[in-house]
């Protein structure tokens, strides 16, 4: 779907945070030492959640560039070497710390605005139309856009996305520039698989955007189970930032060791998209989790509503 009012889009569009957002920040690995702690990669073949990495998210993107319809008669050019601001970066770019960008230019006989109407027209096989716009130079268009999402992308893919950019060329001819961009999940640490036996309770605390608190502790296993499984299952965050509305309420979770076991702690926001847990385990911060849907927080927030036992 076009953007609305065709408003000018920068390249870091879509990880814009304005004042109204707090955002949550990938937490980065701490340097305390004792107790000691697994950090080998926690592996899809012991039940970990998938995991990508730079060469298979080059091999993505390039594969992507290649899908996309060009308007007929169009070729595959060098990179100018003196490219315009507008042509230097992705008309869009994926706000993540683990990605690529694949990026290939073409010259086409048409217009600018004919190339422009073809690749809206003529979207790639496997592909949904997400997005077009433009860039502007004072009032003047110097860029049209378009974004392409894939229908479905590889379990370790974050996110995906396939933009074309179209500048004016030489003698009424068009400039295309194609990005594959790519961003994928990390392998998170052994440290932060959470093993339920290892733990006697868990101690949940809801914190409100007015300063409110309530906290309870849980020492069913059914319950401490139930939170290993959701946590275990998330893949580490591609990096980046997260937005999430100041509304939201931010929940603490502290599983109790038994003796010989590390603390283990998890902080989840409660947010209207998806975000990202912050993992302590023996007060080391760990990659930072995924939680597409806030699983976490939507499985404290239930326990929250028993009583605890």
């Amino acid at each position: 779907m076009e953007l609305s009012c065709r408003a000018r889009i920068a390249a870091a569009a879509l990880t814009a945070v304005t004042a109204a957002t707090c955002l949550t920040l990938v937490a980065a690995c701490g340097s305390q030492a004792a107790p000691r702690l697994a950090t080998t990669a926690y592996a899809v073949s012991h039940g970990g959640p998938p995991h990508g990495s730079r060469a298979a998210s080059l091999a993505l993107g390039r594969k992507m560039v290649g899908q996309v319809r060009r308007p007929p008669g169009s070729r595959a050019i060098r990179a100018p070497r003196r490219l315009p601001w507008y042509l230097r970066a992705p008309a869009q770019g994926i706000g993540a710390i683990h990605r690529v960008d694949v990026a290939r230019f073409y010259t086409s006989g048409r217009s600018m605005r004919a190339s422009y109407a073809y690749l809206k027209r003529h979207v790639p096989r496997g592909y949904v139309l997400q997005g077009s716009g433009y860039l502007g130079q004072g009032s003047r268009p110097v860029l049209d856009f378009v974004t392409y999402s894939p229908k479905s992308v590889p379990r370790w893919v974050d996110t995906a996305t396939l933009v074309v950019g179209v500048a004016r060329g030489r003698h009424g001819r068009s400039v295309l520039r194609a990005d594959g961009e790519v961003a994928w999940f990390p392998p998170r640490s052994a440290a932060e698989h959470l093993r339920p036996a290892a733990y006697r309770a868990v101690t949940i605390t809801r914190m409100s955007p007015a300063g409110h608190s309530v906290t309870r502790t849980f020492r069913a296993r059914s319950a401490i189970a139930r939170l290993a499984r959701i946590l275990n299952s998330l893949p580490a965050s591609a990096g980046g930032s997260v937005s999430c509305q100041p509304v939201a309420s931010t929940y603490r979770l502290v599983f109790r060791p038994r003796a010989g076991h590390p603390r283990f702690a998890v902080t989840a926001f409660d947010c209207y998209q998806d975000g990202t847990d912050q993992v302590t385990v023996a007060g080391r911060a760990q990659p930072a989790l995924a939680d597409a849907g806030n699983r976490v927080a939507a499985a404290a927030r239930r326990l929250l509503h028993r009583q605890p036992h």
